[in-house]
């Protein structure tokens, strides 16, 4: 994957890559929102990420994914065109995640699970 430059704006300053590396390091929370401490689900996913190069067969992939209408190769290249400018695609390689699911406690397993790769 050849390098791409990364997007303005606050949320990406951060995502370049550093002097020597050609990913970032990051951390990404997903959780399943509740009020009950019976019923929690999180995980942190600590990894590297890189900022997916708009023209590459990747982009086009996930985009397909989202449920873009392709409607032919060519109006379909032409609206990814157009996303591109706009909808920047964050992929992020794993290197450690914690995982909270209150659930596993009745299967005699710790609530909270540190998996490393």
């Amino acid at each position: 994957m050849r390098h791409v430059d990364c997007p303005r704006g606050a949320k990406f300053r951060g995502l370049g890559p550093t002097a020597g590396a050609s990913s970032a390091p990051v951390s990404v929370a997903v959780f399943e929102p509740t009020a009950k401490f019976t019923q929690l689900k999180s995980a942190q996913v600590t990894g590297r990420a890189t900022i997916v190069d708009p023209s590459s067969p990747e982009f086009y992939q996930a985009v397909a994914e989202k449920g873009v209408p392709t409607g032919g190769t060519e109006a379909f290249a032409a609206k990814v065109a157009k996303l591109a400018k706009m909808l920047h695609l964050v992929k992020v390689a794993p290197v450690e995640v914690d995982y909270l699911d209150s659930s596993l406690k009745k299967a005699g397993y710790d609530v909270r699970q540190h998996l490393v790769w």
